[in-house]
Formats: structure tokens, sequence, C-alpha cells
């Protein structure tokens, strides 16, 4: 899987999931055992994806978890933008999105 790719597993299952609940995203997390790309390379393509898109302020957050199976990114959960007064309620995905096979060489 490149990195295009990734970014765009990512983007698609968030951006639906931000139109079924009717919500801004400010955040997207997913868990994965390892990271297979640079992180400032990540970031960068994620940047330049969701440039001009409705998701174009999301921020991306990927948390190293060993107890995630390798070659799976793990779709966490999106925060919402709140009111400036209350945390906003995290929204998880769906059990039937969560799962995101990727190849990866060491895996």
């Amino acid at each position: 899987m490149t990195i295009e790719e990734f970014c765009y597993s990512i983007y698609k299952h968030t951006f639906a999931l931000v139109l079924f609940n009717g919500v801004y995203a400010a955040h997207v997390t997913v868990r994965m055992k390892r990271n297979p790309f640079n992180p400032d390379e990540l970031e960068n393509a994620f940047r330049k994806f969701i440039w001009d898109t409705p998701l174009s302020n999301l921020d991306l957050s990927i948390v190293e978890d060993p107890s995630v199976d390798a070659g799976v990114l793990l779709l966490d959960s999106v925060e919402p933008f709140g009111d400036g007064e209350t945390n906003p309620d995290m929204i998880p995905f769906h059990v039937d999105v969560q799962k995101v096979f990727y190849e990866n060489g060491d895996s």
C-alpha cells in the first residue's frame, strides 16, 4: 500500500463517519502495531491529500499499539470540533469498518 492509498483509507472512512454523524471533524486517531511510514512524510502526505476537501482541517494521530495485529490499521475515533465550553465526545468507528488491512513487508 502506498502512502497515498494509506491516506485515502483514513480519509474515506473518516468522511463517511463525519457525514453519518453530522459533525465537523477536528481530529482522527488510528492505531497500528508500527507505523510503516516516516512520520514526517506521512503527515505531509496526509495534509496534501486532505487539502481542499471537506476535511481540510483534520489532524491525524497514529498511535503505535502492540496489541494491534501487524498489517492492520485500526480506525479508532474521530473528535469533532467543540463549542469551546465542553469537550466534545469522541465518535468511535463502527466495528464493521474499523480494520483496514495493508501490505507491510516487515509485518
